[in-house]
């Protein structure tokens, strides 16, 4: 085991080089018309080498062994930006279109050899040993936007926007690439009111509400396409190379579609020292929900994504920042606290059953009612004692050992019957607490962040 220690033994080398940059240019077309052109790239390179000696944990006295993974990550957004703003009296005007076009490139490489005949080439020449592993790789995707949004205000305090986006994504299936995004927002501020212009120490007060929508393919690319991967079978006691089933064509996966409702009060006093906001929203993903469905053995696959269900979701936030201390050039003291309490379930499952009612899908670990992620298990309500052995005997049990709720009351224990949702991993409330002190130079942070239930 000290051979780990010895210099050059087992070495592990990341080398990453990474080269952005954006290119831009705005034009004034006419009085308050504006074109503006974003080109922006992204090229990231890894190298990744290991070796492990001879005298190793992991070689135990066998071979040297190196390997050494290359990749690459390339990509590039480009953006047409067309913006007219106009006022006219009491009222303002804006308007934007935009065009987007993104594309992410990946490239992988790898290579392993074993029986290296000396140590200090490390992974530099594995062409002088015997290669155990080596593959390719390649992945890329594209996302096009288009948008189109207006903004309206008149008097300064009376607000509206709209807006419409439509996005297209390679990663999903033929037929459903495609989707549309509408938004709709309102704001008043309060407290340019007249009734509110003498009340000096109200600083901020604003009534805003809104509704849209927002999609999401957060899915690897090609997972609608069936794919094969490498494997071995035996052809006449010889190893011969061949294909098996990999992926199960998605033929009908689409967006991730969320529909959300905000509703909210931005408020600020004595001249911004005292400010926050407080939130109410509501998101349903109706029966969009993108899933990752395990499926049977006796398949041949893994698992499929599909959308196959809806989460809702609701809660409410609430934040201050307060400005306790403040000394020119000198003590300077803020504070900001955050509160919140979430509410997620699932509202809808592809498994339905003999009368169309909705069915929990206890194979993926998803029930009506709860989160996503539940707890779902036998449940422990003690230890058997030594004055419990003929009760503890008609489970199959002895004193010493735990105790197991029969929920069913059948006198047994089985994990089809006695198993329940145990609980979950998502918090009844949450937030935090942030002080910053700076004095003529140094600040000092310190944080505190809770999860309740």
């Amino acid at each position: 085991p000290l051979s780990e220690l010895v210099p050059g033994k087992r070495i592990q080398e990341l080398k990453t080089k990474r080269i952005f940059n954006s290119v831009y240019f705005d034009v004034n077309l006419i009085e308050g018309l504006k074109y503006k052109f974003l080109l922006g790239q992204d090229l990231q390179v890894y190298d990744l080498g290991i070796f492990e000696g001879q005298f190793t944990n992991t070689r135990k006295n066998g071979s040297p062994f190196g390997s050494l993974r290359q990749a690459e990550q390339s990509g590039y957004t480009l953006e047409n930006l067309l913006t007219y703003n106009k006022s006219f009296g009491e009222h303002a005007l804006g308007l934007t279109f935009l065009q987007s076009a993104a594309h992410q490139e990946f490239h992988d490489s790898f290579m392993g050899a074993q029986n290296l005949p000396y140590e200090t080439a490390k992974w530099n020449n594995l062409g002088l040993g015997t290669l155990t592993s080596n593959f390719t790789n390649f992945q890329e995707y594209q996302l096009l936007s288009y948008m189109g949004r207006v903004n309206y205000a008149f008097k300064g305090k009376y607000l509206f926007q709209a807006s419409i986006r439509w996005d297209g994504s390679s990663r999903l299936a033929e037929g459903n690439k495609w989707n549309s995004f509408p938004g709709v927002s309102v704001g008043w501020r309060i407290k340019d009111e007249g009734f509110l212009s003498g009340v000096n120490w109200l600083t901020e007060l604003k009534l805003r509400a809104s509704y849209g929508k927002v999609g999401n393919t957060a899915v690897a690319p090609y997972q609608t396409q069936g794919t094969l991967a490498n494997t071995f079978y035996d052809w006449n006691n010889v190893d011969a190379k061949g294909f098996r089933l990999d992926l199960i064509p998605s033929e009908d996966l689409s967006w991730e579609v969320s529909e959300s409702i905000d509703a909210g009060i931005d408020f600020a006093f004595f001249n911004g020292r005292l400010n926050g906001y407080i939130d109410y929203y509501q998101t349903s993903t109706g029966t969009s929900l993108l899933l990752q469905r395990q499926l049977p053995p006796t398949t041949g696959y893994s698992f499929i994504w599909q959308n196959i269900g809806g989460t809702e979701t609701k809660g409410f936030e609430l934040t201050l920042n307060a400005i306790i201390l403040d000394r020119p050039n000198s003590l300077k003291w803020e504070s900001e606290f955050n509160f919140g309490s979430l509410d997620e379930k699932i509202v809808d499952l592809a498994l339905k059953g003999p009368n169309g009612e909705k069915v929990d899908d206890i194979g993926n670990g998803w029930f009506i009612g709860h989160p996503v992620r539940v707890f779902y298990d036998l449940k422990k309500i003690g230890i058997w004692q030594a004055d419990e052995v003929e009760e503890a005997d008609g489970f199959k049990q002895f004193p010493g050992e735990i105790k197991i709720e029969d929920l069913n009351g059948d006198g047994q224990i089985t994990l089809n019957e006695d198993r329940k949702v145990l609980g979950n991993d998502v918090p009844k409330a949450y937030g935090g607490f942030k002080n910053k002190i700076s004095f003529k130079g140094l600040d000092l942070e310190v944080f505190l962040y809770y999860r309740l239930g």
